[in-house]
């Protein structure tokens, strides 16, 4: 729990500023909300907080909220944290690791795109981008920018699509 503490304190801060603005009354009578961890408080602080806190955290909201920004990397290591308290089906299955199968169906050669990836990708940090061979067919700051440039302007074969961290 000591290496979640930091983390913990920097999502609440980042997400959750709102609840400054409350008078003392509104926010000791809040009990949907945790107090953000203080690390100086050790173990009692992390006793405390996994015993009732961290249940009533909203991490499904945060974790939404993470993926409609493009902060996948940031959802995934929320989701991991408190995968045993989510309760949305959608979220687990989006999240969870994938499933490997085997198939006999063979995919386009990617190569050039991988390649693009590892030569560009730094011009292109926190973007979507589409390519197709080794080139770049569109890029966005979100999915839903790029799947909009993609459909107006559709390219002549299905284009790869990833997020750049």
């Amino acid at each position: 729990m000591a290496l979640l503490e930091p983390i913990l304190v920097g999502i609440f801060n980042d997400h959750f500023q709102d609840l400054s603005s409350l008078s003392e009354a509104q926010r000791e009578t809040s009990s949907a909300w945790p107090t953000p961890p203080q690390t100086s408080q050790g173990d009692q602080q992390s006793a405390g907080l996994a015993s009732g806190g961290l249940r009533t955290f909203p991490y499904t909201d945060l974790i939404r909220e993470h993926l409609a920004q493009g902060r996948i990397l940031a959802a995934h290591k929320l989701f991991d944290f408190a995968r045993e308290l989510i309760s949305d089906s959608k979220l687990v299955k989006v999240l969870s690791p994938p499933k490997i199968r085997k198939s006999d169906r063979l995919d386009v050669d990617r190569s050039s795109e991988f390649r693009w990836l590892r030569e560009n990708s730094s011009k292109f940090q926190g973007q979507w981008v589409a390519l197709v061979g080794s080139g770049l067919v569109a890029s966005a700051a979100s999915l839903a920018e790029l799947l909009a440039q993609l459909k107006s302007s559709p390219p002549a074969s299905s284009p790869l699509i990833h997020h750049l961290d």
